[in-house]
């Protein structure tokens, strides 16, 4: 293996917790094909103009998103994958491994003591609750009807709720 090869696989957590970060911020919810200034989104967002606008210029960097002059805009992928609403969403499953890096903290640990670092239940709980948002996610941007939208509006902020209790007994 080369160095530069070696370098790489080392910092490889760095664009994850990019990604991770931003998914948990709602960034790519707030890119569209027109542009935004990293003020604007902050603003939307409520984060700190100067800490959004290095994530996203991170992001362009990892082509997620994509720059034109000071405005960002989302990419093809981004729409894709990475807002909420699309059909086709994969930000559950980045949730879900989001909630997962304080297992992959205490690997060593678990190494040296042979103790599992999470206990499967939680584990298999919390990958049903993403299933289920995931199709909820679906049935939304599939329904014409406003009130069922309204229902699983609802209905994807219980299993929200659910998940982050579920994520911080992963944690514990």
């Amino acid at each position: 293996m080369e160095f530069r090869e070696l370098a790489r696989v080392n910092g490889g957590y760095v664009e994850s917790r990019i990604l991770h970060a931003a998914v948990a911020l709602g960034l790519f919810d707030a890119l569209d094909a027109a542009g935004r200034s990293g003020d604007e989104i902050a603003a939307a967002l409520g984060t700190d103009a100067r800490a959004t606008t290095l994530v996203l210029n991170a992001l362009v960097a990892m082509r997620l998103v994509r720059k034109q002059g000071e405005q960002f805009l989302e990419t093809d992928a981004g729409r894709a994958f990475l807002t909420t609403a699309s059909p086709t969403s994969y930000t559950g499953m980045i949730r879900f491994d989001a909630a997962l890096w304080p297992l992959w903290e205490r690997l060593a640990e678990t190494v040296r003591s042979g103790k599992p670092a999470r206990d499967p239940e939680k584990v298999h709980a919390l990958e049903s609750l993403r299933l289920a948002r995931t199709e909820l996610e679906r049935q939304s941007a599939a329904t014409t009807h406003e009130r069922r939208r309204a229902q699983i509006a609802e209905a994807i902020a219980e299993i929200d709720r659910r998940m982050a209790v579920a994520q911080d007994a992963l944690k514990a």
